[in-house]
């Protein structure tokens, strides 16, 4: 309990940094002190309604979470997801006119 929490705190704080120090779109590495082999990646970018939405990845755990920061400091968790699957899909939702397979057989021909 007290771990998650020290998580949470930590957490926050790379949020609050984040809003803070960065311009927004751009991307900010953090490397926690005490913490070692662990890359936490934050980007954040403004909301239409106002505040920011802020995206962290887990780099060690190929997890992304987003989180909307309001303008009176609110902090909602959107969602979390693993992405190490979706990484290893070649294609999803692609509308150009060549599959990866289809390019790599182009490659190979040469």
């Amino acid at each position: 309990m007290q771990r998650a929490a020290t998580g949470i705190v930590f957490l926050a704080g790379l949020m609050v940094g984040a809003l803070a120090f960065t311009r927004p779109g751009t991307m900010a590495l953090a490397q926690p002190q005490g913490m070692s082999n662990q890359s936490i990646v934050m980007t954040n970018v403004p909301l239409p309604q106002g505040g920011q939405q802020v995206v962290v990845m887990d780099a060690q755990k190929s997890v992304l979470a987003c989180y909307h920061a309001n303008v009176d400091g609110e902090i909602a968790l959107k969602s979390v997801r693993n992405i190490s699957w979706d990484l290893q899909m070649q294609a999803f939702n692609d509308k150009s006119e060549l599959e990866p397979d289809d390019i790599q057989a182009l490659i190979n021909k040469r």
